[in-house]
């Protein structure tokens, strides 16, 4: 027994912890992602307009975990290989952590299956992705359902950017 717990004492400490943390303007406008491993900054990206305009250091390889700025709530943990996103990603609530979105990168570009949830939890809709591009449902269904959160979620360059207030519960 006191072997077992000198193993994971020894081992605890080598666990690294990955995280990203927004800079935002005066307007709330994210300025930079940074990211730390071990309250260590390892990387940032400037950004304007949304676009990275200037990269220094390395992702960490692994989850990365994203908090409300208070550092209480879970926002995001996304998966990174080699700087780009690999796996599943996921977005919470921010006011209550509950799974908003889940998605799947493969080499920096959506494949696989998205899931959106409503606040409740309940699954809203999938969608499917192959190397960047949405292939189910038609990107004419996908808009009308998945509304202004598409702007947030998606790499998909040719989304129509048109809002729809009401969208239906879930497409198949």
């Amino acid at each position: 027994m006191k072997i077992l717990l000198i193993l994971i004492l020894t081992v605890l400490p080598c666990i690294s912890e990955n995280i990203v943390k927004l800079e935002r303007d005066d307007n709330g406008i994210t300025t930079a992602r940074v990211y730390y491993t071990d309250d260590k900054e390892v990387a940032r990206m400037t950004l304007k307009d949304d676009e990275i305009v200037k990269a220094t250091g390395n992702i960490p390889d692994g989850v990365i975990k994203g908090y409300t700025d208070d550092g209480k709530i879970l926002e995001s943990e996304v998966t990174y290989k080699k700087g780009k996103k690999e796996g599943t990603a996921k977005q919470y609530f921010s006011d209550s952590g509950i799974l908003w979105f889940e998605v799947v990168y493969k080499n920096d570009k959506l494949d696989g299956e998205q899931k959106v949830y409503n606040a409740n939890g309940g699954l809203r809709y999938t969608a499917k992705f192959k190397d960047g591009k949405l292939i189910s449902p038609s990107i004419e269904e996908y808009n009308k359902v998945a509304g202004w959160e598409k702007l947030l979620l998606m790499d998909n360059k040719d989304a129509d950017k048109t809002k729809d207030p009401n969208p239906p519960t879930q497409i198949k």
